[in-house]
């Protein structure tokens, strides 16, 4: 099944997200003093003027419909929560442009390469502002899933910071540092956004613990197998055995679609599990699931 096919249930859904996330840049443009407004909206919409897979959202928006014959949450909520997940997203890559002194990011310049890193860092720390502002407008879920919902996102962006500074130490000394390691680098930097994504949508629809943990487990598995595959593919990221990491990437693979067989056969859980599946091949066609 094609990435379109896939999300085609939901091609209605995202543009509403795209729509979020642009109306959350003109809140940060709106907020500059009036001398200031246009070097602060162009540097914000920097990275916007090309979309992104829009992956993120997509697990939002998915694990929704996974989710839909056990617990409903209405769309509003969704898309809300999925433009959060991508505006933390993007200050990430933001900021590991910085770090990684990159030029390019989606086919143009990067935003550090057209702003300087100065203003590169303040854009990446106004986008994960702007994130949690936009979480205070999900009071219709109620004050204990909105606090949740606060709690998980927090800690899911900790980690990811955290992730990079681990990075940084796998990059200056990889000969030190063991698969488990590796593994554990991977699980923050990458595989606890997807896990947040999965989680949020479940603690917005009231889900019970048991179908939390599996879409939980499901976004974390497939943050591993993301991110053995994409290291495959930049060569200069292979700290380990080529073979070893595909083969560790099947098994994260099966283990995330393992996880999304506790739902049951439903639409949404086996647009899941194409998702994970379109990763798989990206690394072509030597590996076999």
């Amino acid at each position: 099944m094609t990435v379109p096919a896939i999300l085609h249930p939901i091609s209605g859904e995202l543009h509403r997200v795209r729509d979020e996330v642009e109306h959350q840049l003109s809140q940060i443009s709106a907020a500059a003093l009036s001398q200031f407004q246009t070097i602060t909206d162009n540097s914000v919409h920097h990275l916007f003027t090309a979309h992104g897979k829009y992956l993120r959202p997509s697990l939002v928006l998915l694990t929704g419909m996974a989710l839909g014959d056990r617990c409903t949450v209405e769309t509003e909520h969704l898309v809300k929560i999925a433009a959060a997940a991508e505006l933390i997203h993007s200050a990430s890559l933001v900021h590991d442009d910085i770090i990684d002194m990159a030029d390019e990011r989606r086919d143009q310049p990067s935003l550090n390469s057209v702003f300087g890193n100065k203003m590169a860092v303040l854009v990446g720390d106004l986008l994960y502002d702007q994130s949690f502002a936009l979480l205070t407008e999900l009071t219709g879920l109620g004050a204990k899933a909105q606090l949740a919902l606060f709690e998980l996102f927090t800690t899911t962006t900790r980690k990811m910071c955290l992730g990079e500074i681990y990075q940084d130490q796998v990059v200056a000394e990889p000969g030190i540092v063991t698969f488990d390691e590796y593994l554990q680098v991977i699980d923050y930097k990458t595989a606890s956004l997807m896990a947040c994504c999965c989680r949020a949508t479940a603690i917005a629809a009231g889900a019970d613990h048991r179908d939390s943990d599996l879409v939980d487990n499901y976004g974390h598995h497939l943050g591993r197998t993301y991110q053995l595959i994409d290291d495959v593919i930049d060569e200069d990221s292979v700290f380990f055995d080529r073979e070893e990491m595909l083969n560790r990437a099947v098994e994260e693979a099966t283990l995330g679609n393992r996880a999304l067989g506790g739902l049951g056969e439903n639409d949404g859980a086996h647009r899941l599990a194409e998702i994970t599946r379109t990763v798989i091949k990206r690394a072509g066609p030597t590996i076999r699931e």
